[in-house]
């Protein structure tokens, strides 16, 4: 590094002193802090912040002009870039700003874009950092002997011999809440299995 920066003062070469980092385990490189303790890159604090405010401004308001939404949503697609799971939550967003056509425009932020903008928030706690070497190989359902399923009576699901079964109650049927899908259903027994066996699977 010494020598780099002398052969660059020497050649007239400007170096930006905040951007020049000696030897170290922890930088930050196109706004991405990379992490070589604990192998990581995740947002720096400074960018955690600041999506932290956006999101808590569009929380506290009703309405917001599509300029807005966009930017937000700018804001998030970075983020998911090592806050995978946020991909789920910026559909309903997308979604939003389509409603109307002209930047000024304003849209209502619906019920299910909040609870989504309320999902973001807890990923940005809990979830922000990725392992820089992410296990590439798959196991199969199969494999693993791993299987869940639902029907319109119950659910059900098997992990290596061991099972659970059980009837929907009321509350859970598609009949009596129209809210509910076959996709929540599906989702019911999986969700059960991690609580039973997630840790098996480590």
């Amino acid at each position: 590094m010494a020598i780099l920066t002398l052969l660059f003062h020497r050649l007239g070469i400007p170096l930006a002193k905040q951007k020049t980092v000696g030897p170290c385990c922890k930088l930050e490189y196109l706004g991405i802090e990379l992490d070589t303790n604990h192998m990581q890159a995740r947002l720096p604090e400074d960018k955690l912040a600041r999506i932290r405010e956006l999101l808590q401004t569009f929380l506290n308001r009703r309405t917001c002009t599509k300029r807005e939404i966009l930017s937000l949503l700018g804001h998030l697609n970075f983020a998911c870039r090592v806050i995978v799971p946020g991909r789920t939550f910026i559909s309903r967003l997308i979604t939003l700003s389509k409603g109307v056509k002209k930047l000024h425009h304003h849209v209502t932020i619906t019920n299910e874009s909040r609870q989504d903008l309320h999902m973001w928030n807890i990923l940005l706690s809990d979830w922000n950092g990725i392992s820089m070497f992410l296990y590439t190989n798959t196991t199969s359902t199969s494999m693993l002997e791993l299987f869940t399923d639902a029907s319109g009576i119950g659910f059900g699901g098997y992990f290596q011999g061991h099972w659970f079964q059980d009837r929907w109650t009321d509350k859970l049927l598609l009949e009596n809440d129209p809210s509910l899908s076959i996709a929540f259903q599906e989702l019911h027994p999986i969700v059960v299995a991690c609580i039973l066996w997630g840790k098996h699977w480590a």
